[in-house]
């Protein structure tokens, strides 16, 4: 990875930058400013999953033993790699990669 892939720091800070300013727009009804600020049923109503990433993150809860505190922190970190790569609802692929971090930071 770097620079040849478009990843070089410069690029990497302007896509934050992008998903920071997506997410002020996103939430400025409710007064939040990141994904990590969401709970309750505003975690629901913005991190729409579809149907397979619903399915990932139920049996990865059941199996992995995961609290109702880790499932959310799944699904907020699922919501902001779903924005990195600019979509709106949050993919099975994305689960997978948060729960891969969740694991890592875990292990």
């Amino acid at each position: 990875m770097g620079a040849a892939d478009g990843n070089d720091s410069s690029s990497m800070r302007e896509r934050v930058l992008r998903v920071h300013k997506l997410q002020l727009e996103r939430y400025r009804a409710i007064g939040i400013h990141w994904n990590s600020q969401l709970s309750g049923k505003w975690l629901r109503q913005y991190a729409p999953l579809t149907p397979a990433a619903n399915t990932l993150l139920d049996t990865a809860f059941e199996q992995l033993g995961m609290s109702m505190r880790a499932r959310d922190r799944i699904l907020k970190l699922a919501r902001t790699i779903a924005d990195l790569e600019e979509e709106e609802q949050i993919d099975a692929l994305h689960i997978a990669e948060a729960i891969q971090y969740r694991q890592l930071d875990r292990g």
